[in-house]
């Protein structure tokens, strides 16, 4: 879901990768999907998923690292594919850790949708109860995934809005489809923790904007959810990480243009559609007023057609 890492990453967990389908008996075929910075690698392994965490050496064990586990305390009317088998182990001061998965195809291998994923009915229902499941979880006191600080200090910098009284829940934290399945059920537990009501529809909708009828059937499907006052906070709080991960993106691009001397050959692919994106949530935030559509309205069909392109 993330661009490729650094060479020597990318080297060093598909090395990792290898080793655990040869491990469970398997042959790692499919594409690849890259985690944040090379965190983690997923990828179809025979009919299986298969997905590999990693962490330097004395540094796994913590919130991250027990994501997984950790999550299995929650109710199952949250749906999880099968954990088939699991295997840790430690070499050149990296721990791995690999996950292999029952089959169940993923509803898109990019986290910003560029194409209606054609999802049924009843896919939407049980989306909607899932979430619904996850909020009514207490939030654990352990398990902080949107820190309060943070979103006081970030929904009003990028997106002139101030933060209202905040209602916590449990969430998952990192819901753009490539964290979905067909099944439904949902992956890549291991950012869970508590985060504001309405956070998961949020990154759901958000993350569809450059496709209007999806969005479109996104917002009504989940409207019992995103069209609650107290959801407001999950929303802008999505818009503003939308804004501060494209600023960081810019500054990079910026660097690299500089060091080649060439602005023109610094851009990266999905960056016109993450600007663009940007660009529209924050606009709608500055309207002001609350309702999902006042702070974050769906593109007509002619502003994604003007969009840039990659």
């Amino acid at each position: 879901m993330f661009e490729a890492p650094a060479p020597a990453t990318v080297d060093r967990l598909l090395a990792a990768q290898q080793h655990a389908a040869d491990q469970f008996g398997l042959r790692a075929t499919g594409r690849r999907v890259w985690g944040y910075r090379g965190r983690t690698l997923s990828g179809a392994a025979g009919p299986h998923w298969l997905r590999v965490v990693c962490a330097e050496a004395s540094t796994e064990g913590g919130t991250l690292w027990n994501g997984l586990s950790t999550s299995r305390t929650l109710p199952t009317s949250v749906p999880r594919p099968d954990l088939l088998r699991i295997r840790d182990w430690t070499t050149n001061g990296y721990a791995y850790r690999a996950e292999l998965y029952a089959p169940d195809p993923i509803v898109s291998p990019r986290p910003v949708l560029d194409q209606d994923p054609g999802l049924p009915e009843t896919w939407w229902k049980e989306m909607t109860a899932a979430l619904d499941a996850l909020a009514d979880v207490p939030p654990p006191t352990d398990r902080e995934a949107v820190r309060e600080e943070y979103l006081r200090r970030v929904i009003p910098e990028f997106t002139v809005h101030q933060a209202d009284d905040v209602t916590w829940t449990t969430a998952h934290a990192d819901l753009p489809d490539g964290n979905v399945t067909c099944g439904p059920h949902i992956l890549d537990w291991e950012g869970w923790g508590r985060a504001p009501y309405g956070y998961d529809a949020a990154t759901l909708y958000l993350y569809a904007l450059l496709t209007p009828e999806t969005a479109a059937r996104i917002g009504a499907q989940l409207a019992p959810i995103l069209d609650r006052p107290e959801a407001r906070t999950g929303l802008l709080t999505v818009c503003a990480q939308v804004a501060v991960s494209v600023a960081a993106n810019a500054r990079r691009r910026c660097r690299t243009a500089l060091s080649i001397g060439a602005g023109s050959s610094a851009s990266s692919s999905g960056s016109g559609n993450a600007c663009w994106l940007n660009s529209h949530s924050t606009r709608a935030c500055r309207r002001g007023g609350w309702s999902r559509r006042a702070v974050l309205g769906h593109p007509p069909p002619a502003a994604r057609a003007a969009a840039p392109q990659d």
